[in-house]
């Protein structure tokens, strides 16, 4: 069985970093949409055919995106029986003892 991992939101560069400045509550940016730059910091700490595939799945993601199976959402809401959480709230979860 394949699980999906989503949320009950799409997301961009720009809003995570919004979230994360909010919750922070100091200024976070978006480091921007250069794989090959992301290449370049990524093969300092690792090898570079990994750095280098890293670079493609990133170049297809923000080509294409990455949206879930439609009804993906539904069904996992149905797991727990709940509303999934938004990527926001995980922030202030995650940050409310920092």
């Amino acid at each position: 069985m394949t699980l999906e991992l989503v949320g009950p939101q799409a997301l961009t560069g720009a809003s995570v970093a919004k979230a994360w400045g909010s919750a922070l509550g100091r200024e976070a940016s978006y480091g921007g949409d250069d794989v090959a730059a992301f290449e370049a910091q990524m093969a300092r700490y690792g090898p570079a055919w990994l750095a280098y595939d890293m670079r493609l799945m990133m170049a297809g993601i923000q080509k294409f995106g990455m949206q879930a199976a439609e009804g993906t959402v539904e069904r996992l809401q149905s797991i727990p029986g709940r509303t999934l959480r938004t990527y926001e709230t995980f922030v202030r979860e995650a940050t409310a003892n920092a």
